[in-house]
Formats: structure tokens, sequence, C-alpha cells
């Protein structure tokens, strides 16, 4: 519906360092990452996504890529089903800080009605039109009243510690 104009699968969560690892380690294209790999992956650049992609197309006999930005706020939106507004965003109550103080676990937060997690918040989103990159949902360190599905900030392809993804 909308602007989405066919069909599309999208991955439940954000691709975690568990995953980019596995990929790492099979195809020999890059170093795998220490720490909690229960984390979205982040720190690496829409050039190294690409390459993952093409891995794991190649290697599933599917078709997979990063989603457009109708199709990533289609399914982020759910025709509305949204939990209650519970994501790892920054909270500060008078000088406290009470939540957005650092990444979650890839599968931690509430499903919205089609089954997406952390969408909204923990890491922003990349999507891509064409060349036109942007990032959805925001991310841990944006304040929770900015965290949106409507969320949209223009990205330029580069590594940095705020931005993961998912897959179609």
């Amino acid at each position: 519906g909308g602007k989405v104009e066919s069909p599309f699968a999208i991955s439940k969560y954000e691709v975690s360092i568990e995953d980019y690892n596995r990929y790492c380690l099979l195809s020999k294209e890059c170093k795998p990452r220490r720490g909690r790999v229960s984390l979205p992956i982040t720190d690496i650049s829409k050039a190294s996504m690409d390459k993952y992609t093409a891995w794991l197309s190649k290697v599933s006999r599917a078709k997979y890529r990063l989603p457009t930005g109708a199709e990533w706020t289609h399914a982020a939106d759910a025709n509305g089903e949204q939990p209650k507004k519970d994501f790892n965003c920054t909270v500060v109550v008078g000088s406290q800080q009470l939540k957005g103080l650092s990444l979650t676990g890839y599968k931690s937060g509430l499903e919205n009605g089609w089954g997406l997690v952390n969408y909204i918040g923990n890491v922003q989103e990349l999507v891509a039109d064409g060349n036109t990159l942007t990032v959805r949902g925001g991310a841990y360190s944006d304040q929770l009243a900015q965290c949106s599905v409507n969320l949209s900030k223009p990205h330029n392809g580069s590594a940095d510690r705020l931005t993961g993804f998912r897959l179609v």
C-alpha cells in the first residue's frame, strides 16, 4: 500500500555483530568484531554493507538489499500497530539520564504489529533510494520525543557508531 509498489520481506532484526562476523569468517573479506555479538553492527560503511549484502545474496541464492525509505516506513509503521513507546532513545529526568545510555541487543525491545524489533531507537537504520541515503527511526542518542517512524536524516554512507541496517 501507499508508496510501496510490490510485496517485500524485511528482516525482523537489525543485522548483528554475530551476523557480520559470520560473513567475515566465511568470506575472509573483513576481520570479525570483538565485543557483544548480540549488538547491531555499526561502524561499517555503505560500501561494506553492500559487500555483506552481495555475499549473503550469493550464498543464500536470494536477492538481498537495503530497504527503500518507503519500504522501511511501511514496515516500521505496520498500519499503525505500534507497541507502547518504550524505545532505546534518550530519556532525561531532571539531571539524570534514564534511557539511551548505549546500544542494546538487537533482540531487545517490543515488536510492532508486523514483528519488527528495534526499528525506532537503538541504531538509526540506513535506507537507500537510488543514490540518496537517509537514516530512519533515530538512534539511542536521540531524544525519545524525536525518535519515531517518521524521523529521517540525510546520510553520506560513511561508517559511524550510530548507524546500522536491516535488509529486504
